[in-house]
């Protein structure tokens, strides 16, 4: 008598099913623990946050109102996966503080101004959310100061003024113009920042190190320009000839944006920025002809950036307003 049978293993559709259902399971899982662990961070970070600002402001109380010119000196460090970061004031009024508190990529920050209680992000020129700053080390990119220390050249036989129109810029704010009285008989006319010596150079760079140079430019006629960066010495000699971008050819009353990509060689320290219209950029250019310049970054890397300085949301100038470095994380 047979007391046996058959069996069969599972078929080809059905592992496959059994496939898909733990996948399923596993990104459920997947999802719900980064949710949790998510919340973690934020809780801590959070925390982390009111019980350094409570430590500032204490710190303040005992010190005649002055709050830490660190936050080593109230008592704040960084411990395990949580980082802070901090900027303060004592001489605005009022004086002002905020802290940020980041664990992994997630942030929140407080003041004691305008946010008293953590929010997420990050504080003015801090980084935020695992993103980095970075500094736009033209210190007067925007034109929304003055127009100094840019400066121009009118070509051979060309006279120039340059000026600060207020109005219609690339964020409809102000910008430099170049205005020719005279047109010029040859040469290449520019607009530059740094020229003229040490003393007007300030635009600081380090030897070694690759930076991403830009900036909108705007002509009255078809012109032809490019950008440019010439970096020099401790003895205000050029460790490099000027470093050029590819020349452009301008729409009449356009705005476009210019880019090149250097490495500093060694011994640099400062650089010149120019706007250069070749000979041939000059072609076209009459009596009352103008050149527009606005928007200048450089910054450290070959990463090109969205145009941003201390009047950029989350950003802050390092020094005084429209007159120095700004740092803040990419817009």
């Amino acid at each position: 008598m047979k007391v046996g049978k058959n069996s069969q293993g599972f078929t080809i559709v059905e592992l496959l099913i059994v496939i898909v259902v733990i996948a399923i399971l596993a990104a459920i899982t997947i999802v719900a623990y980064n949710g949790v662990s998510n919340r973690a961070k934020a809780s801590a970070a959070q925390s982390a946050a009111s019980q350094a600002s409570k430590k500032i402001a204490a710190y303040a109380v005992t010190n005649s109102d002055q709050y830490p010119a660190d936050l080593a000196t109230a008592g704040v460090s960084n411990s395990g996966d949580t980082v802070f970061q901090y900027s303060v004031n004592n001489t605005s009024s009022p004086r002002t503080f905020c802290v940020t508190a980041t664990i992994g990529n997630i942030s929140y920050y407080i003041n004691n101004t305008t946010v008293t209680t953590p929010a997420t992000g990050g504080c003015a020129g801090h980084s935020s959310g695992g993103v980095a700053t970075i500094t736009n080390l033209v210190t007067n990119g925007s034109f929304e100061g003055a127009i100094s220390p840019w400066a121009t050249s009118g070509g051979t036989g060309g006279v120039t003024v340059i000026s600060r129109p207020l109005t219609g810029g690339m964020d409809n704010g102000a910008f430099a113009r170049v205005t020719w009285s005279t047109a010029p008989s040859g040469g290449t006319p520019y607009i530059t920042l740094g020229s003229g010596g040490a003393v007007n150079r300030p635009v600081v760079i380090s030897e070694n190190t690759t930076y991403r140079l830009s900036g909108w430019v705007r002509a009255s006629w078809a012109a032809k320009v490019y950008i440019g960066a010439t970096p020099y010495d401790v003895t205000d000699n050029s460790t490099a000839a000027s470093i050029s971008s590819p020349v452009a050819d301008l729409v009449a009353g356009t705005w476009t944006r210019l880019d090149v990509t250097f490495t500093a060689p060694a011994n640099s320290i400062t650089t010149v920025v120019r706007f250069y219209l070749p000979s041939a950029g000059s072609a076209g250019l009459v009596n009352n002809s103008t050149f527009d310049t606005d928007q200048v970054m450089l910054t450290q890397g070959s990463a090109l950036y969205n145009y941003a300085d201390g009047n950029s949301t989350n950003w802050v100038w390092d020094g005084a307003p429209n007159n120095s470095t700004s740092t803040g994380v990419p817009i």
